[in-house]
């Protein structure tokens, strides 16, 4: 009786998606399409006046007249063009990353380059929008803005590096 063995090394069919890189995609889609939905609402439905001072008052109340002057200047600036033109960078860049998924989903190694494109040029609304959206947050907290996005930004950043590295590890999976 003759004994068959199996190679290992290409137990998987040419053209099948990792479950891996699956379940990479599907995350990376939630997550575009929950800050995307999030952005775009707080975008077209602004807090109303008197749910702005509502807030206000409440912040007071907890954090002292401070951070509630610098909530209120926040609420002031949220039509402001610099404010309008970092959301809609995020937006557009949420739509290049979710974009570049859906090729790594089709197993194109082009998506990839595209998805880091995506999340790096979400970078540049942070620093059109400047220090001031987290400006309230640091106060809250006894923290400088600067400090605060300086936090904010790296814990994006390494959020960002696993995925890349994740998603770079299943590139031999994909065509070009």
């Amino acid at each position: 009786m003759e004994t068959t063995t199996i190679e290992h090394q290409n137990l998987m069919p040419q053209n099948e998606r990792p479950q891996f890189l699956s379940v990479l995609c599907i995350l990376t889609w939630l997550a575009c399409g929950y800050m995307f939905i999030s952005s775009a609402l707080s975008m077209l439905t602004p807090a109303s006046a008197e749910t702005q001072e509502e807030s206000i008052e409440q912040v007071e109340k907890l954090y002292g007249s401070d951070v509630a002057e610098q909530m209120e200047e926040l609420y002031a600036n949220q039509d402001s063009p610099v404010f309008i033109a970092g959301n809609a960078i995020s937006l557009i860049a949420l739509g290049i990353s979710a974009f570049g998924a859906a090729l790594m989903w089709q197993l194109k190694r082009k998506g990839f380059f595209v998805y880091v494109a995506g999340e790096l040029i979400q970078y540049t609304s942070i620093f059109i929008m400047g220090s001031a959206s987290f400006a309230v947050f640091g106060a809250m907290i006894n923290m400088s803005a600067s400090a605060f996005m300086g936090i904010t930004i790296a814990a994006c950043l390494v959020f960002d590096i696993v995925f890349f590295a994740m998603y770079g590890a299943n590139l031999k999976h994909m065509k070009d």
